[in-house]
C-alpha cells in the first residue's frame, strides 16, 4: 500500500509542475511600443498603434542585416475601439501571432488624446494590455502617435528603439524629462503636482524631404509636455525644462554658453556641467508658501574665444559670477511659466511640503488654481 501512495505521490508531482498553459517565443509578438490617440474620425474612440519586430530569416539580423533590402525590421499594427482593451483586442485580427505587451518599452500619447483626461485610460487600460511600470513614456507635440511610431529617428532603424535612446540622451542634458509609466501615473495621482512627460515633434527631414512628395519626417525632442488633472496645458521649451531640472538637481551633463564682460557678444565661454547639488526648502508664511532654492553647480572651462588671459583668478571670479546669472535665469523663467501660463506644480513643492508637515499638508499646499 505504502508503493501505491509513492506512485500516486510522484505522478501528482509531475503533472503540477508541467507546462500546459505554455506558448512558444516563435508564437508570440512582442511589442516594442504602443501609441494611443483619439479615433481620427472624430468619434469618441481610441486608436492604438503597436510596434512590432518582423520575424526575420535565419541568417538575418533584426536591423536588416544579410542582404534585407530596404523592407523595414518592423511592422505596426493599428486598430480602434472604445477602449485601449478592445483597441488592443481588435489588432489580433491582423495578426498571426498572439499579442504580448509584457516587454513594451515605449508608450506614445497623441497631443489630441492629452487634451482630454487621460487618468481612466492610464489607470485602467483594460485586460490584454499589461506593460512593465518601467517603460518610458512621451507626447507628441502637434502630432499622433502613430504617426511618431512611423518616423525616421536618425542612426536608428527602429524607432520604438531609437525614441528611448534618444530621450535618454537628452534627459542627461536637461533639455527634457525622462518620465517612466511609474512616475508618470504618480504624478496623475497627486493632489497637487503636475504630471510631465517628455515630449517629441515631427520635422521634415532634410535629406529626404521633396516639396512634390512631401518626403519623410524625422523626429526630434521638443521639451516637456505638463499635464493638470490629467489634461494638457502647455508645454515648457529645451530651455525651461533645463531650468526645472537645475532645480530638481537632475542635470548631468551639459554645456552653458556665458559673455566675458568686454569681449564682442559673439564671443563667449563654453562651461562644461560636470555636478550639480540642488537643495529645495519649503517654507509657510501665513497662507502663503515659499521656496528656496539653493544650487551649487561645478564646471569646467570647455572652450573660449575670447582675448584675454582666461587663467587669471579675475576671470574665474567673472566667470562663476556669469555662471550663477545664467543658472538663475533659467530657473527664474521656469517658474514664472509654471504660476503664470501653466498654472501647475511642475517642481513637486505639494508633496515636499506633505512631506514637512505630514499633519497639515493638504490645508497648506500651494494652489496653482
Amino acid at each position: 500500500m505504502k508503493r501505491y501512495r509513492l506512485l500516486a505521490v510522484i505522478i501528482a508531482a509531475l503533472i503540477c509542475t508541467s507546462c500546459w498553459d505554455r506558448i512558444e517565443l516563435n508564437r508570440l509578438g512582442m511589442a516594442m511600443a504602443v501609441a494611443i490617440d483619439a479615433a481620427p474620425n472624430g468619434a469618441d474612440k481610441l486608436e492604438v498603434t503597436a510596434q512590432f519586430l518582423k520575424p526575420q530569416p535565419p541568417g538575418q539580423t533584426a536591423r536588416g542585416g544579410g542582404g534585407g533590402g530596404d523592407s523595414k525590421p518592423y511592422e505596426n499594427l493599428s486598430a480602434i475601439g472604445e477602449s485601449v482593451g478592445e483597441a488592443t483586442q481588435n489588432l489580433t485580427s491582423e495578426s498571426a501571432r498572439r499579442l504580448f505587451f509584457g516587454q513594451t518599452q515605449l508608450l506614445v500619447l497623441g497631443e489630441n488624446l492629452a487634451k482630454r483626461d487621460v487618468r481612466v485610460i492610464m489607470e485602467r487600460p483594460g485586460p490584454g494590455f499589461e506593460t512593465r511600470r518601467t517603460a518610458r513614456m512621451v507626447l507628441v507635440k502637434g502630432s499622433g502617435g502613430k504617426e511618431l511610431l512611423a518616423a525616421k529617428v536618425k542612426l536608428a532603424d527602429i524607432p520604438a528603439e531609437g525614441i528611448g535612446n534618444l530621450v535618454e540622451e537628452q534627459a542627461v542634458t536637461g533639455l527634457i524629462t525622462d518620465i517612466r509609466l511609474k512616475d508618470f501615473l504618480a504624478g496623475l495621482n497627486s493632489k497637487t503636482a503636475a504630471a510631465l512627460l517628455p515630449a517629441m515633434t515631427l520635422v521634415p527631414d532634410n535629406a529626404t524631404s521633396n516639396e512634390k512628395q512631401g518626403g519623410e519626417k524625422t523626429i526630434r525632442a521638443a521639451g516637456t509636455a505638463v499635464l493638470k488633472k490629467g489634461r494638457l496645458v502647455g508645454y515648457l521649451s529645451p530651455t525651461e525644462t533645463r531650468g526645472l531640472l537645475w532645480a530638481q538637481g537632475r542635470v548631468k551633463r551639459t554645456v552653458v554658453d556665458v559673455p566675458f564682460p568686454g569681449s564682442p557678444p559673439t564671443r563667449k565661454v563654453g562651461l562644461d556641467i560636470r555636478r550639480l547639488f540642488s537643495d529645495v526648502e519649503v517654507k509657510v508664511k501665513g497662507d502663503r508658501v515659499a521656496a528656496d532654492i539653493k544650487l551649487e553647480v561645478r564646471a569646467d572651462i570647455n572652450e573660449y574665444g575670447v582675448l584675454r588671459d582666461i587663467a587669471k583668478p579675475r576671470s574665474w571670479s567673472i566667470l562663476n559670477h556669469q555662471l550663477s546669472v545664467c543658472v538663475q535665469r533659467e530657473v527664474e523663467r521656469t517658474i514664472r511659466k509654471s504660476q503664470q501660463e501653466l498654472r501647475a506644480d511642475i517642481f513637486n513643492l505639494g508633496e515636499q511640503l506633505r512631506i514637512q508637515d505630514n499633519r497639515n499638508w493638504s490645508r497648506l499646499a500651494p494652489r496653482w488654481d
